[in-house]
């Protein structure tokens, strides 16, 4: 029999919304205000059975029969369950969320006004948040160290259809079906389906302690895979609550509607062979079920469904997530096991809420839907015949946190994908050919990062070498006379590292007092570290740690002073107004013109980019630079 979970959580205050619900799905044949079974039981089946002599042997109801593919699952009232010859685990209400049993829970729920009263452009859904270029979306400010953990950013660069024609059934409280959020992106309304209410209607319904659950999960997916489409289910009510046979016949309705994958941010401590029976039918139709570990802190054990991912039928489509902190080590609170394969984000996330708004998340719950978008992410960008790898390319492109459990990189995954193409161009303009160890570096760096680069001398590049490239680079080892303004109205991201171009570019004002290189500089002072190109960095004074510091014997850097205009991330330490990272969005105001595509002014000079080999904090800026650059992430 399933049993609630009692042990409260260090986090219960705050990992509000992790539903660990026990339960499978619910009936086929359950009517509309019909009570659900109290029990359930996995019956194995054969073609020559009918429903009704199953029912007569067994003395149950069918809630899903599937002969074709060997089972079915039966419902049966307390007392006709109690005499059963099967192996029967409660139904009803088997589970609940551990946090709506701790005694803090109701002040944690009070929070959510508090915590859900802001707005973010970004919560408006994909025309909300598409970038400066059209076709790639801006990751959310206040998810970007999470999405940063997760390599979100440099896989947007590279990806063409961001979820595109993939269907992600979120079977959980329902969604807010109004959400700005999910405006375009939830599959036609005469899939939706509510096994709580026995309608079509699954909306998240207040005045529950898990009430928005849903709806968060489901916003998550969206900022992962932002044209991926929502199959809402709902099978929890809202004080997270359900039915196995809910939970069932969800997954046979997801299969039934042809979704691609299947998250269930839910999960009991007990294992049941009626909800086994449903994820192996799932994963045997090569649906991706993404399943949450659960939030008990256990040190040896996950949840169910997600204790299936290493032994169940199909296994490699069923994968377990843990939740991960700033560190990309586990959550305290997360469940593991040898059995959890993958984690990723789960803590302090901005995700949409009910009533059209936005708010912050804990648990191995929101995890879960960061995985689903992924593989959404992946699976539109390559043929058909490879997403039976899906869950291989997941696992190969992460790195290990233990020696079962791999952290979810999406950029890594991709490249892992057998047919997915780095399509983005770059021109590195350069002073000389064979080029500098410092230029090869860059070069090198950039085809790592996925770009196919086109290099050339600075003398014989042309203003029409940047048509059709995503991205303009310009060393400082080239001489200044040679490229002068060739790039200065090109509609192609332009980054260069020569201050004697800043001026050329428009960047800053054509005199020596307004660019100009810094010898001898040990560090440099970040003074935001909220945008893309600094995100996650601390404020101050910033220089490498450790013995053999690239900084140690100081760099020349170069510096300049832009407009008011400008984005100013680092400066020189001791001289603020002299910015090492500087930027424009495009239409913003330079010299003499508006930026007709993004700018960027960046510290390297000459010989310093070998810095990247040396300096964690500049080969992380480097990249975030080239991937603002060209996405605005």
């Amino acid at each position: 029999m399933l049993s609630t979970v009692s042990k409260p959580l260090r986090w219960a205050l705050f990992v509000g919304l992790l539903v660990i619900l026990s339960s499978c799905s619910t009936t086929s044949n359950l009517q509309a205000g019909e009570v659900a079974p109290y029990y359930v039981a996995s019956v194995e089946v054969d073609v020559a059975t009918s429903q009704a002599d199953l029912e007569k042997a067994y003395g149950g109801k069918a809630i899903i029969f599937k002969p074709e593919a060997g089972f079915a699952i039966l419902g049966f009232s307390k007392e006709a369950g109690e005499l059963s010859t099967l192996t029967t685990s409660v139904n009803q209400n088997a589970l609940t969320t551990p946090e709506v049993n701790a005694s803090g829970f109701s002040a944690w729920a009070g929070g959510w006004s508090a915590w859900a009263g802001g707005w973010s452009a970004w919560a408006g859904g994909w025309s909300a948040w598409a970038g400066g270029t059209g076709t790639i979306p801006t990751t959310p400010s206040e998810n970007r160290f999470a999405f940063n953990q997760i390599n979100l950013a440099p896989a947007f660069t590279f990806s063409k259809n961001f979820g595109e024609g993939i269907k992600v059934a979120v079977i959980d409280t329902g969604i807010d079906l109004n959400h700005s959020m999910f405006s375009d992106r939830l599959a036609p309304s005469n899939e939706w389906k509510d096994y709580v209410d026995g309608d079509n209607y699954p909306q998240d319904v207040s005045g529950g302690g898990a009430y928005g659950h849903g709806t968060a999960v489901a916003g998550l997916i969206l900022q992962v895979a932002p044209k991926a489409d929502i199959l809402p289910i709902r099978v929890l009510k809202n004080d997270g609550s359900g039915d196995v046979s809910a939970v069932a016949s969800a997954i046979d309705w997801a299969v039934q509607k042809n979704a691609d994958i299947i998250n269930l941010s839910l999960g009991t401590n007990v294992d049941v062979a009626a909800l086994k029976s449903m994820i192996d039918y799932a994963t045997s139709r090569h649906i991706y079920v993404i399943a949450s570990a659960g939030n008990e802190g256990n040190s040896n054990s996950i949840s169910y469904p997600a204790a299936y991912a290493t032994s169940g039928t199909n296994a490699q489509y069923l994968i377990s997530v843990g939740s991960t902190q700033s560190n990309s080590t586990l959550s305290p609170f997360s469940n593991r096991s040898s059995a959890l394969e993958i984690a990723a984000p789960g803590e302090w996330l901005y995700t949409s809420y009910p009533g059209n708004q936005i708010a912050e998340v804990i648990g191995t719950s929101f995890s879960a839907p960061i995985v689903s978008g992924a593989l959404a992410l992946a699976a539109s960008e390559t043929s058909s015949t490879n997403l039976s790898g899906l869950e291989t390319y997941l696992l190969n492109g992460g790195w290990a946190i233990s020696a079962s459990t791999r952290h979810l990189n999406v950029k890594s995954m991709l490249s892992y994908v057998p047919d997915f193409q780095y399509w983005r161009k770059v021109l590195f303009v350069v002073g000389s050919y064979p080029m500098t160890p410092a230029d090869q570096l860059v070069n090198d760096q950039l085809w790592q990062m996925g770009f196919n680069v086109t290099v050339k001398v600075g003398g014989s590049s042309a203003t029409s070498d940047a048509t059709g490239k995503d991205l303009v680079v310009i060393s400082s080892t080239v001489t200044p006379a040679d490229v002068n303004t060739k790039y200065r109205n090109v509609s192609v991201p332009v980054i260069t590292w020569e201050a004697a171009l800043f001026d050329d570019l428009g960047m800053v004002t054509a005199s020596s007092g307004y660019y100009g290189t810094a010898s001898n500089q040990t560090s440099i002072s970040v003074s935001n570290n909220t945008h893309p190109l600094s995100a996650a960095l601390r404020l101050g004074d910033l220089s490498e740690y450790g013995p053999g510091a690239a900084y140690s014997s100081g760099q020349t850097l170069s510096w300049g002073k832009p407009t008011s205009s400008a984005i100013k991330i680092a400066t020189l330490t001791g001289d603020a107004s002299k910015a090492v990272i500087f930027g424009y969005d495009p239409g913003t105001s330079m010299v003499g013109l508006n930026a007709p595509a993004r700018r960027l002014g960046f510290m390297f000079n000459d010989t310093s980019p070998l810095q990247i080999r040396d300096s964690w904090w500049t080969d992380w800026l480097f990249k975030a630079a080239i991937n603002w650059a060209v996405s605005g992430n």
